[in-house]
């Protein structure tokens, strides 16, 4: 609502709207508001303006604890990725989801699509299905994070607002030259930020469609030069194409191994410990104690999300042992792609 309005037949003057409730009378201003306004020349006196309240002055809270019926949770709060707003609704709230939708869309200028996610990130290619509840359909989105420009097809590839932060640590602890070997690239918020940083960078990703979008975006911001990528599996990635650039890289003097950076999630009472012994576990080697744990973000209630940082020391890591500590189901064979990034 504007606090300001104008004076109808007047182009000079203006109307300062206050709190009937708080400001009765001339008397209601404090002696330090008083002063205030005879210092600018404002006459302390009061006028009654009738205000008409419309949807346009509402927000979206306030709009639907209106409509929905008494009782039923409040829901507002949404992801903004381009012009897509993405919500997570409880399953009392679905009955209403075109409505919740709409108001959202109203109240948020620029967003043209609001989105209810269906199921959990549980697919191979970790995104999530979702249906469209109000807006247009178009799930192909431009995004801007920490100054660098990314499009996406939001509904088949992985994308996080709330990871900005993070990308943006971890690639301000690089310097120009470094080599960079991302494992789990996605459409590139670490792999081109860190190109454009001055360093070499290797980028996988499993999911086509993040690899598709991963060279687009490398093309978009001008690193394809820099930007190696490959549509892999992670072992197959790590076995393959990050194994043969490594003795290169480890006969650098300055070189004591290459450093790790792992993420994982922690639903326990001490999820630093809890990482650190998973990754432990998997490494076949105690990290207790050469290692830093780095809390993310809080994820949801009891949840959070851990980055495992440490330093694979040669010996482990051109070890002939098998340092796998039960059978993972692997995901049916995909026609691999390599290659530099072109279209």
């Amino acid at each position: 609502m504007r606090r300001v309005v104008g004076v109808e037949g007047s182009d000079d003057d203006r109307l300062l709207l206050l709190d009937p409730a708080i400001v009765s009378s001339p008397n209601s201003f404090s002696d330090a508001e008083a002063k205030a306004l005879r210092s600018f020349g404002v006459p302390q006196e009061l006028q009654h303006y009738e205000l008409r309240l419309t949807y346009d002055n509402l927000k979206s809270e306030e709009v639907l604890r209106a409509v929905l019926p008494e009782g039923q949770d409040v829901t507002s709060g949404f992801s903004r990725v381009g012009h897509i707003a993405h919500m997570n609704l409880r399953e009392h709230q679905l009955p209403y989801r075109n409505l919740i939708g709409q108001v959202i869309m109203d109240k948020n200028p620029g967003v043209t699509c609001v989105v209810n996610k269906t199921n959990t990130i549980d697919s191979t290619y970790r995104f999530f299905k979702m249906e469209v509840m109000a807006g247009e359909e178009n799930m192909v989105a431009k995004v801007r994070e920490n100054g660098v420009t990314y499009e996406l097809d939001f509904s088949c590839v992985y994308w996080n607002p709330r990871l900005s932060t993070e990308h943006e640590r971890m690639v301000a602890l690089l310097k120009r030259g470094d080599t960079v070997l991302d494992v789990f690239a996605g459409v590139g918020p670490f792999a081109i930020p860190a190109a454009r940083r001055g360093c070499t960078v290797l980028a996988n990703d499993l999911n086509p469609e993040s690899h598709r979008w991963l060279q687009h975006n490398c093309k978009l911001n001008k690193v394809e030069r820099k930007v190696t990528t490959f549509n892999l599996d992670g072992r197959a990635f790590i076995q393959g194409p990050l194994k043969q650039k490594l003795p290169a890289l480890l006969h650098e003097p300055a070189c004591l191994g290459p450093g790790v950076h792992c993420y994982g999630f922690s639903k326990e009472n001490d999820p630093q410990r809890d990482v650190v012994e998973r990754a432990s576990a998997s490494l076949g080697l105690s990290l207790e104690g050469w290692c830093s744990v780095h809390l993310v973000r809080n994820v949801a209630p009891n949840k959070e999300m851990m980055c495992v940082s440490f330093t694979i020391p040669k010996e482990v890591l051109f070890s002939s042992k098998s340092t796998e500590t039960g059978t993972i189901e692997e995901p049916a064979p995909k026609r691999h792609k390599c290659g530099e990034t072109t279209d």
